[in-house]
C-alpha cells in the first residue's frame, strides 16, 4: 500500500476540544492500519528535530529553515501527501509534487477568513497560495456541498480534479452512557424539572456574536429558564456575565468547562441552543461539529443566519435570535435528531477514495 504523509501536527486529548483538531483525529482513524507520518512544520518552532514512532504512526516535528532538507526527503518518499488546511499547505506550496498524490481537506475557507478579520494583506497572500494549490492539488476534500459548489464556482478547473464530500463526524460525543441518570444529573447542576435549558457550547470569538447570546438572555424574563453555557474560557466568560447581568440573571446562568465526552450529558437536557453566525461565506461553507452535536440530541438551534453549510437542505428545524421569546415550550427535535442520525451512518471512507 501506497505510504501517507499528512501535512498537520497529530492530536492529542488537549486539542480534540478544537474543531479542526477532531477532524484531523476523525480522517486518521480510517489510516490507524496504515503506515503514516504526521509532518508538524513551524516557522518559529521546533528548533530541534522530533520523530517519534508509535507503531505504524510516525510523528515528525521540525523547523522549516534549520530542516528544510528533511522536509525535502520525507515528501520524496511519500506517494501521497494529505493536507489539513491551507494553513498547512502554506509550509510545503514550494515542494515540488510532480508524481505525487496531492489530497487537500479544506477544513474552511482560509483567505475569505482572513478578510472577515480585515487581515487584508495576510489574505491575499493566501490567495496566492491557494491557486498555487489548485494548480498542483490532485484531490479536493470539502466538508459539505455547499464548500463543494463555492470552491467549483470559484475555480473552473477543479472540475477536472477528483472533489469528494466528506462530513468525517466524531462519534465520541453522541456515546449514550447506559448508566447516565438524567434526573440525578439535573439535580446535581440544579435544574429543575420545570426548566426550559438553553445551551451555548463555545467560546468568545467575534464569529461565534457572544455578545449577541448575553444580549439575548438579558433580555428574556421566564423564571424557568436557565442558561447552560460551555467554555473553554471559563474566567472571561465569567467576567462577562458579572459586568452585564444582574444578580437575579446571574442565578439563571451555569458555566462549566468540560471534556468532549462529557458534552452529551449536557446536551441531554437542553431544548435550545445558541449558534449565532454572520452572513458571511466563512459561515455558510461551514460544518460546525457544534451544530451537528445540537441536532442530535434534538436541540433546537437560535440562529442568527439560517445556511450554515448544508443544514437549511437537510431541513432541521430552527428559531430565530429575534424570535426567542418568554414563552417557549421545552420541546425537543425528533427531526433534527434523525437529520444527525442520517449524517452520522453515511460511510464516507476517506481511505478507499484516495489510495
Amino acid at each position: 500500500m501506497n505510504k501517507i504523509l499528512f501535512v498537520s501536527r497529530y492530536p492529542n486529548e488537549i486539542d480534540l476540544k478544537d474543531g479542526m483538531m477532531q477532524r484531523i483525529a476523525n480522517v486518521d482513524a480510517f489510516f490507524e492500519n496504515v503506515e503514516r507520518t504526521y509532518l508538524y512544520i513551524s516557522l518559529t518552532k521546533n528548533l530541534s528535530y522530533s520523530n517519534k514512532l508509535l507503531g505504524n504512526l510516525n510523528i515528525i516535528e521540525l523547523n522549516l529553515f534549520f530542516h528544510f532538507f528533511k522536509i525535502c526527503k520525507l515528501i520524496n518518499k511519500n506517494t501521497v501527501i494529505y493536507v489539513h488546511s491551507l494553513w498547512n499547505y502554506i509550509w510545503i506550496a514550494l515542494f515540488s509534487m510532480k508524481n505525487k498524490k496531492l489530497v487537500i481537506d479544506l477544513h474552511g475557507v482560509v483567505p475569505e477568513e482572513l478578510e472577515f478579520y480585515n487581515r487584508n494583506i495576510l489574505s491575499w497572500f493566501f490567495s496566492i497560495i491557494e491557486r498555487r494549490l489548485i494548480n498542483t492539488v490532485s484531490v479536493m476534500i470539502y466538508v459539505n456541498t455547499t464548500m463543494k459548489d463555492y470552491y467549483l464556482n470559484k475555480y473552473k478547473k477543479l472540475a477536472k480534479k477528483e472533489n469528494y464530500v466528506c462530513p468525517i463526524l466524531t462519534k465520541n460525543v453522541f456515546a449514550q452512557d447506559n448508566d447516565f441518570d438524567i434526573d440525578a444529573f439535573k439535580s446535581e447542576i440544579g435544574i429543575l424539572e420545570n426548566n426550559i435549558v438553553f445551551i451555548y457550547s463555545g467560546n468568545i470569538q467575534k464569529w461565534q456574536n457572544f455578545d449577541m447570546v448575553i444580549d439575548s438572555i438579558n433580555k428574556l424574563n421566564n423564571v424557568n429558564y436557565k442558561f447552560i453555557i460551555l467554555t473553554n474560557e471559563i474566567n472571561a466568560v465569567n467576567k462577562i456575565i458579572l459586568d452585564r447581568c444582574n444578580e437575579s440573571k446571574r442565578k439563571q446562568i451555569l458555566v462549566f468547562s468540560v471534556s468532549p465526552k462529557e458534552l452529551s450529558k449536557y446536551y441531554s437536557i437542553s431544548h435550545y441552543g445558541y449558534i449565532l453566525r454572520d452572513d458571511h461565506i466563512l459561515n455558510r461553507v461551514a460544518m460546525p461539529t457544534k451544530l451537528i452535536e445540537y441536532l442530535y440530541f434534538g436541540i433546537v438551534p437560535i440562529v442568527k443566519l439560517i445556511d450554515i453549510g448544508d443544514f437549511n437542505k437537510f431541513g432541521y428545524e430552527y428559531i430565530f435570535i429575534s424570535d426567542v421569546s418568554n414563552d417557549l415550550c421545552p420541546v425537543k427535535s425528533g427531526k433534527n435528531t434523525a437529520i444527525a442520525e442520517g449524517l452520522l451512518k453515511e460511510n464516507y471512507n476517506i481511505k478507499e477514495l484516495i489510495l
